[in-house]
């Protein structure tokens, strides 16, 4: 993402995006595929996208790249990158990229997690902080702090703090949920995704729904004092970071597709 460092070598993190490369090496026979932020490919990261292409290229792999917005398949905009790097010695074409499906019905969050009580699952959310709270009571289903009346305190923060405002937004249950994030830490107001019709965060359970994660799959999570987080923090990130099954079994396809060609 956009948040901290970004050239190689400089974040243990990052490197790990490496451990497909050594992968690439280890199992000649096997296709490796790469899931990341979109930002992977733009100009602030650039410098890991291009090393593992390298990497890829240096033991004879072949490999594609492709630009996916999961909301063609589930009801929630997930912009991501998936690099498919072909079997060592590997003579056919390229694997397709995955056509979405019939968008019909709608993949709206109304037919979602709205019509279903929240707390079926998991319902734990994360609680809107007193100034969070004050800061989107006046903001509309699909609006933003622009939307408040005249003289509102989202308006005077917008003022005082342009860049953190432009996050102070509801989405609008009509429309695919937006990407989903949990307060990061020490972040400013309005880093949390706020429900469309509640003055709260989403539930662990209504993200599940949203990328389509099977009820019968656990998602765990505790208080964690090393990091600060909640117990539903955590659960909200590893939501929040999970690749949506449908998406995956979609690459997986175009790879047996290719295999079978």
């Amino acid at each position: 993402s956009q948040a901290g460092v970004k050239e190689p070598g400089d974040d243990g993190r990052a490197d790990l995006l490496f451990k497909a490369a050594d992968a690439a090496e280890l199992l000649p026979r096997a296709w490796i595929v790469v899931e990341n932020v979109k930002g992977l490919t733009h100009s602030y990261a650039q410098a890991y996208y291009k090393a593992l292409l390298a990497r890829f290229e240096s033991v004879g792999r072949k490999h594609d790249t492709w630009p996916i917005d999961c909301a063609d398949w589930i009801p929630s905009h997930r912009d991501r990158v998936f690099i498919v790097a072909a079997p060592k010695k590997w003579s056919g074409a390229l694997p397709r990229k995955p056509s979405p499906p019939d968008p019909s019905p709608p993949r709206t969050m109304s037919r979602t997690i709205l019509a279903r009580a929240y707390r079926e699952v998991d319902g734990e959310f994360q609680e809107l902080t007193g100034i969070e709270w004050l800061l989107s009571k006046d903001i509309p289903e699909g609006g933003t702090w622009e939307d408040t009346p005249a003289g509102s305190l989202a308006r005077k923060y917008a003022a005082m703090e342009p860049e953190s405002a432009r996050a102070l937004r509801r989405p609008s249950s009509l429309d695919p949920g937006p990407t989903m994030t949990a307060r990061p830490k020490g972040q400013k107001p309005g880093r949390i995704t706020i429900h469309p019709t509640e003055l709260r965060g989403f539930a662990v359970g209504e993200m599940r729904r949203l990328i389509d994660l099977r009820e019968s799959f656990c998602v765990f999570g505790a208080d964690d004092d090393r990091t600060d987080k909640t117990g539903v923090e955590l659960r909200i990130q590893q939501v929040g970071n999970a690749v949506p099954p449908p998406v995956a079994q979609a690459v997986a396809e175009a790879i047996l597709a290719a295999e079978r060609r």
